[in-house]
Order: C-alpha cells, then structure tokens, then sequence
C-alpha cells in the first residue's frame, strides 16, 4: 500500500508537467508557425464581405504551447492588400500586393495543432489597421516673447543701454562692464521689448578719467565686485527716440541653470548707433579662374567616385592588409521574417502630350503677332 501511494505522488507531477507548459518563443521560419499563420489568414480573408484579400508581409513574434490535446502557436504577423478580390477562388499565396502606399495591417491569431491528427484550428485571429501617430503642429505664438542668440548682434544694442543707464545711476566709483549674460528675449509690441539677464563686473576705468565706457575698460582682477541685472528694453527706431530702458540690479552672482561667458572680443561697445534692421544683400558671383575650374571639377570627381573595391586596393598596393567585412549578426529567432514577396513600383502614368492642329491656309498663327 505504502508502494502505491510513493507511486502516484511520483507519476502525478509528470501527468501535470505533461499536460500544459508555459508558451516559450519559437522560430518565426518554423514550418509549423509558417502553416498557422497560412491558415488564420486564409480564415481572416473568408470573413471579409467585399474589397481585396490580404496577403502575408512578414511574421513578427511567434510562441507555442504544449498542452494535453497539441500544440498552441500565438503569432503576431503583417499582411498586405493583394489584387485578389474577395470571393475570388483563389487563396492568397495566388495574389500579388497591390501597388499603393497603404500600410500593412496589424494581425494577431492562437491556432492549435493536434497531436494525433496533426489538424490545425483556429481559435483566434484578429487584423487591425495601424494608424499613423497624429503629432499636434504648435503654431507660432505671434506676440510671445521668443528667445534669441546672447552673442547675436540684436542684443548688444539693448545691452549697451542697460550698461549706460547702469553706470550713469550706480553710486560706484568705477564703472562696471559685462561677465556673462543669462538670458535674451525679444517680444514684439508697439515696437520691439528687449528682455535681458547678465552679470557684470567691476572695471578698471573709474568715472574720474572715464566719462564712458570704451574698449580700455576691461574686468579687474583683483578685488572683483559683482552685480546680476535684469533690463527691460523697448525699441521703436521710425519714432526716431532713445529706447526706453529699466534696469533692477542687486550685488552678488548671476545664478542661472546655465551661463555663457562672453565670446572675446565681443563687446556691446562696438554697436553704438541704434538698431537698424539691415537691408538684405544679394550675394554677387565671382568668375574663377580656369585653373580653379579644373582643380574644382577634379575635386568633384574624387568626392563623387565609388571607394576602391579590396581587388583594387590589393592590385594597388600589394602590401595592404585587407580587412575581411563582418557580416550583419541574424536576429534571434529569425523574428522578424523576411517579406514574403517583395512590393510592386508604384507606376506614374506619364503625362499625354496634346497635339496642336496644324494652321489651314489663311489662318493667324503665332508668327504674324511679331
């Protein structure tokens, strides 16, 4: 009795382990995924009540299952629309893709296949078309501040009157020239609004011999004091008027998320007229000389011709070392699968040429209009 019972605790473990097991991934060119998925389109293609059969792109994903009565194949494959009408006694293995830009559906099917017959059927199957992702277009936002380049021209116009209305109003002995900008924007209003973050520093120009700031002032290095601004310019330049400027500065650093320091040479100083927006310059061709057609056109050539093959490069040079390619490594699985035949062109009809009468005796014609 004992001997009974170690036996069916023993065999009732295998019984269950033979019954089902969790689906693992199978290879998408594996004969018995190829013919579930040939059946569950030929099923998702009877079901169909007009328009054109669909016929297998590629098998994306495939899974089985070993159960008690078979095996469960779970496959995730793309079909395309074929020239094959639907009702048409013809499967879709007959068909070609049809010639268009469509895209190919999304198809999911579970088919089960008998251990003792070897039959397949499907228990599932689903085609879906995929939508394109709509991406919403943000239009400009007229009137909205927008930021612009701290080392572009346009700022260092507003930036030189927030240093003169700086240094006329501050207490400091000597005047102060700009470390770092922060921040730049530019609105349009009734007139153009210069919003501007920067830091600046103590110069060696004192405002005893110095009534304005010029190119000798530059940062001390000793003893620095530092003051962070923020400056509100607005610009209207056909009212002919200075710019209206406010200016909030406190001592300390400049604290941004992230500051650029002046590029050198750069200075607001050499923009001292007021902002005029320049006229557009047509760029004027230059005639080269015909030994600079020749070394131009030599150059084109080099840059448009193919690499050398290795047989040439080994012809050539008899010493060279021909590295051997390394192919592309194969996708685990095989998944996805190579299309199952490749897309027709898309064919553009050329256009029909109309031919024009020929003018009868006595007719006008274009000529006598000269």
């Amino acid at each position: 009795m004992l001997r009974l019972q170690l036996l069916v605790l023993c065999v009732a473990p295998l019984r269950l382990w033979a019954q089902e097991t969790g689906p693992v991934q199978a290879f998408c060119n594996d004969r018995d995924v190829e013919d579930s998925v040939d059946l569950a389109l030929v099923t998702f293609n009877k079901k169909l009540q007009y328009g054109h059969q669909f016929a297998l792109y590629r098998i994306l994903s495939a899974f089985k299952a070993h159960n008690e009565s078979g095996t469960s194949f779970t496959t995730s494959f793309e079909a395309k629309e074929s020239d094959c009408v639907v009702g048409v006694d013809k499967v879709w293995k007959d068909c070609e893709y049809q010639p268009n830009d469509k895209k190919p559906l999304q198809c999911n099917a579970t088919v089960q296949k008998s251990n003792l017959e070897g039959k397949q059927e499907v228990i599932f199957v689903d085609c879906l078309a995929v939508e394109p992702k709509v991406v919403a277009e943000r239009g400009p936002c007229l009137g909205c501040p927008e930021n612009i380049d701290i080392d572009s021209e346009d700022v260092k116009g507003p930036l030189m009157y927030s240093l003169v209305k700086f240094n006329a109003e501050d207490d400091s002995e000597f005047h102060f020239v700009v470390n770092e900008i922060g921040s730049a924007t530019r609105q349009v209003v009734a007139g153009l609004r210069y919003d501007l973050q920067f830091e600046m520093v103590k110069s060696n120009c004192s405002k005893t011999d110095f009534k304005e700031l010029t190119d000798e002032c530059h940062p001390v290095h000793e003893n620095k004091e530092f003051a962070f601004c923020n400056s509100t310019v607005f610009v209207a330049p056909w009212r002919h008027e200075e710019p209206e400027t406010h200016i909030n500065c406190k001592p300390g650093r400049l604290v941004t998320s992230f500051v650029r320091r002046r590029p050198p040479g750069w200075s607001p100083l050499r923009s001292m007229q007021a902002i005029v927006i320049p006229p557009t310059q047509t760029a004027v061709p230059t005639l080269a000389s015909p030994e600079a057609k020749e070394e131009s056109s030599e150059e084109s050539k080099e840059k448009n011709s193919p690499p050398p093959s290795p047989a040439e490069t080994q012809a050539e040079d008899p010493h060279a070392t021909l590295v051997p390619l390394i192919a592309e490594p194969e996708k685990p699985f095989h998944c996805p699968s190579k299309p199952w035949k490749v897309s027709p062109p898309k064919t553009i009809a050329a256009p029909q040429q109309i031919s024009k009468p020929a003018p009868e005796e006595g007719d006008f014609s274009d000529l006598d209009l000269l």
